[in-house]
């Protein structure tokens, strides 16, 4: 038995493992399921145009953003960036883990929700009761719901039922992407070294798990990496990452990027 097949029982073990977690989120959840079929409209939405997805990798701090010109999507902390431009906000922005709804980073979520800048918001339907009560105004809120087993390409990805889970944010908003019509994924700041080099762009020294758990789960999220980019081929989309220091080596690399 080689890696390649230990690796592929692994994923039927967790796949095999996941009903009960997938079963809990439903019934937690149920009223979400409805909310969320809102994201419907945005099917197709941005059909043929490009988008820019920025991860929160160190090299998002040598992107200006008075230099795109599209639409981009941005992830977790990024209402950090000191030199975000107000006169070109983000198109979206993504919060996948509900950690953030934890005490001890109610001035994470508090800087998610008030970042300066008006945007529409992508989050995990985990979060609807809280996120509710805390924010009045819902127009611009789409709920999604990654309760399902592991992304596979062989997979329709609807984003407005309950789809595969994904494991990374960076997955989840290349998959929506993809649902709302974008015909090229560029991406930033996703140099996908946290375990190696422990920083974001807001941050150059921070605590992690230990080096053989953050391996474990990367081993994960590069899997999705590759059958997002196996979904993606089926449907004729361009994945680019600009990062030229990348270790993600799914999808082709920039080499002459200047980020």
């Amino acid at each position: 038995m080689n890696i390649d097949s230990i690796f592929k029982f692994d994923i039927f073990l967790y796949n095999s493992l996941l009903y009960p977690k997938i079963l809990s989120s439903i019934i937690k959840n149920r009223k979400v399921l409805s909310i969320a079929n809102n994201s419907e409209k945005l099917k197709n939405s941005a059909k043929n145009k490009i988008i820019y997805i920025c991860g929160n990798g160190p090299s998002l701090n040598k992107v200006d953003f008075n230099n795109i010109y599209e639409d981009y999507l941005v992830v977790n902390d990024f209402y950090r960036f000191i030199n975000k431009n107000k006169s070109n906000p983000p198109k979206y922005y993504m919060i996948m883990d509900d950690a953030y709804l934890q005490k001890d980073l109610e001035e994470r979520l508090f800087g998610v929700f008030n970042p300066g800048f008006e945007t529409t918001y992508l989050i995990n339907g985990t979060m609807y009761n809280e996120v509710s009560k805390r924010i009045t105004d819902q127009n611009k809120i789409y709920y999604f719901c990654p309760w399902g087993r592991l992304f596979n390409s062989n997979k329709y990805f609807d984003f407005s039922k309950i789809h595969s889970r994904t494991w990374n944010v960076v997955c989840e908003a290349i998959l929506f992407a993809i649902y709302a019509g974008y015909k090229e994924i560029r991406l930033l700041g996703c140099d996908y070294s946290v375990f190696a080099r422990n920083a974001h762009f807001y941050s150059q020294s921070q605590n992690h798990d230990n080096l053989r758990k953050m391996l474990f789960k990367y081993c994960f999220t590069t899997h999705v990496h590759y059958e997002i980019l196996k979904y993606a081929k089926k449907y004729n989309i361009e994945i680019l990452n600009m990062t030229k220091e990348t270790l993600l080596d799914a999808y082709n690399i920039d080499t002459n990027s200047e980020y």
